[in-house]
């Protein structure tokens, strides 16, 4: 069995796979509310490896310290095996590792073709990937509910708000519905603006994915997205570890 753990700034998701590939468990966990310990990972003690994709340093390190307690066996994508997608970033350094799992999952999707993975999470990154299995890079901007949790610190007459459904044609008459409102659209405008240049700018049609705590709650509004994949991430990490030499 295999046990496929995405660390991001927010949440820990995974995805254990038996040896068929078939999922076993799922879920994520929030970081803030997570102490690790062996017991964490107790439904875990059947897989034979695990493998991580993180953006969070010092959590994975507090990570392989209790997988390696109850004797599991780590590899992290990046550091112990690579990803299989050609990094034409001008420093390939810099760019997270979660952005290119992302364009790895959706090349799963739409093999041969462009595509490009908007990932709502802490941040929102919007990554190309070429239809010859390049990362060309894209844009990073503030995620929706990262927005909605700084205006509420900054400004203390307005409340935290969380995202969710809205009547895009609805004239908002009160605080919580006019920051619904507007973050969400504020969020899903933004990304619509970043894919109209991207299709002005490259020679090639592409599909766009969704992924990240948020997808579900904006991608909705964004036309140009075709499909929401929550575990986007984690099947790339997956798919990494399988096309490993």
């Amino acid at each position: 069995m295999l046990l496929a753990l995405s660390l991001g700034n927010t949440n820990l998701r995974y995805l254990l796979l038996d040896d068929g590939g078939a999922d076993i468990r799922r879920g994520y966990m929030p970081l803030a509310e997570t102490q690790f310990s062996e017991r964490t990972f107790e439904w875990g003690r059947r897989a034979s490896r695990v493998v991580i994709g993180s953006v969070n340093p010092s959590r994975c390190v507090e990570i392989e310290r209790v997988l390696g307690a109850i004797g599991l066996p780590v590899s992290v994508a990046g550091r112990d095996f690579e990803v299989p997608l050609r990094n034409r970033y001008r420093d390939p350094r810099e760019v997270g590792i979660d952005r290119l799992l992302g364009v790895v999952g959706a090349r799963q999707l739409f093999p041969g073709e462009g595509v490009v993975v908007v990932d709502f999470g802490t941040a929102t990154t919007v990554n190309v990937g070429s239809p010859e299995g390049e990362f060309l890079g894209g844009a990073i901007g503030i995620g929706a509910t990262t927005a909605a949790l700084a205006i509420a610190e900054r400004a203390p007459r307005l409340p935290r708000v969380e995202l969710g459904p809205i009547d895009e044609t609805a004239v908002p008459d009160e605080t919580r519905a006019a920051l619904r409102h507007g973050l969400l659209l504020q969020a899903a405008g933004g990304v619509e603006r970043i894919i109209a240049g991207l299709q002005r700018a490259l020679d090639w049609p592409f599909h766009v994915v969704a992924t990240g705590g948020d997808a579900e709650r904006v991608a909705p509004s964004i036309a140009a997205v075709e499909r929401v994949e929550p575990d986007l991430v984690l099947h790339g990490l997956v798919e990494s570890w399988r096309a490993r030499g």
